[in-house]
C-alpha cells in the first residue's frame, strides 16, 4: 500500500522549519497563521520533497510563485505551478511532491485559525464548491499580491500589532484570490444558464457523491427532471451527467484506496454500494483494475 498522507500543518511546519530554515527573514510561524516569505520556501518543499509522503492540507493555504517550478499531485492532477502563478489549497486537500526545478522563491500564507468571515458575504473559493486552484496570473496582480503579504510580514514584526488590522489584510488576500478565480472561471465558461447549471450541478456532485450516485436525487436538489438535467450537462460539457458522478465517486475511491488503510470492505460501505462485490466491479469497470489491483500498484 502507497504510504498514508502526513498531516502538514503548524506542527509540522515548525518540525521542519527547524531542520531547514536559519534565516529569520524566511517564516514567520504562530498558532493561528504562517508566512512563507522569501527564499526559505527551498529549503522547506525540497526538505518536504525528501520525505516522500503526500501531505494532508487540514487549513487553507494561499502561496504565490515568484520563481521556480513546482512540480506537484494536488488531488489526484498532476500539477506544474511555475513563475507567475498563484495556488489555493482548502482543507482535506492531498498533496504529493514531485519535484522543484530551479531555485524556487515564494511568499504565501497558512491559516490555521479561523477566516476572517463569520458573517455576511463569503468569498466563491470558501463556499465549499471548491477543493484547489492554481492559476497564471499577470505581472500587476503578482506586484499586488507581493505588496499585501509584505504589508502582513511588516505588521507581525512590529513590537505591538493588532490581529485586526492582520485579519483585515488577511481578508483583503483571501478577497484578491477570489477576485483572480471569478476572472478565469468566466473566461473558461460562458456565463450562461447552462453554465451555471452546470457549475451548480458539479458542486452538489463533489459534496454528495459518497452518497448518493443516482441522477434523480441531484435533478431533484435542482428542481429539473433527470432528462433535462442530462441533456444541458451533455451540451456543456461533452461528457453525460451520469458519467460526472461516476468521476467523483472514482476519485474519492482512488484517495481512499491510496491514503488510508481502510478495507475494500470499509471503502464500499463508506461510498455507499450495496456490497463489496458491486463497489468491485464498478471501480474495475471504469478503471480496468481491480481496488487491491489499483493500491498495490
Amino acid at each position: 500500500m502507497k504510504k498514508r498522507p502526513e498531516k502538514f500543518n503548524y506542527k509540522m511546519i515548525q518540525d521542519v522549519a527547524s531542520h531547514t530554515i536559519k534565516d529569520k527573514e524566511a517564516l514567520y510561524l504562530c498558532q493561528d497563521f504562517a508566512i512563507v516569505h522569501g527564499r526559505g520556501g527551498n529549503a522547506l518543499f525540497r526538505h518536504i520533497l525528501g520525505r516522500q509522503v503526500p501531505l494532508l492540507i487540514d487549513d487553507y493555504r494561499m502561496g504565490i510563485v515568484l520563481k521556480g517550478d513546482v512540480h506537484s499531485s494536488i488531488n489526484l492532477i498532476d500539477r506544474h505551478v511555475t513563475t507567475g502563478s498563484i495556488l489555493f489549497l482548502t482543507p482535506g486537500s492531498i498533496v504529493q511532491p514531485i519535484s522543484v526545478e530551479g531555485e524556487l522563491l515564494v511568499m504565501g500564507v497558512a491559516v490555521f485559525g479561523d477566516m476572517p468571515f463569520t458573517s455576511g458575504r463569503v468569498p466563491q473559493i470558501l463556499n465549499g464548491g471548491l477543493r484547489d486552484f492554481v492559476l497564471k496570473v499577470d505581472n500587476g496582480s503578482i506586484v499586488w499580491l507581493r505588496q499585501l503579504v509584505e504589508q502582513m510580514w511588516q505588521l507581525v514584526h512590529r513590537p505591538q500589532w493588532s490581529r485586526e488590522t492582520f485579519m483585515s489584510l488577511l481578508s483583503a488576500l483571501v478577497w484578491f484570490y477570489d477576485d483572480c478565480y471569478s476572472k478565469h472561471a468566466s473566461h473558461v465558461v460562458a456565463p450562461s444558464h447552462s453554465a451555471e447549471l452546470f457549475t451548480r450541478f458539479i458542486a452538489l456532485v463533489n459534496a454528495h457523491c459518497r452518497r448518493e450516485h443516482q441522477l434523480a436525487f441531484y435533478a431533484d436538489r435542482l428542481c429539473l427532471t433527470q432528462r433535462h438535467l442530462g441533456v444541458v450537462i451533455k451540451q456543456v460539457s461533452g461528457v453525460t451527467a451520469k458519467e460526472w458522478i461516476d468521476r467523483a465517486l472514482i476519485a474519492e475511491a482512488k484517495v481512499m484506496l491510496q491514503h488510508t488503510d481502510k478495507t475494500v470492505v470499509q471503502i464500499a460501505d463508506a461510498l455507499n454500494f450495496a456490497n463489496p462485490s458491486f463497489f468491485s466491479k464498478f471501480f474495475k469497470r471504469l478503471t480496468s483494475l481491480t481496488p487491491l489491483e489499483y493500491r498495490m500498484r
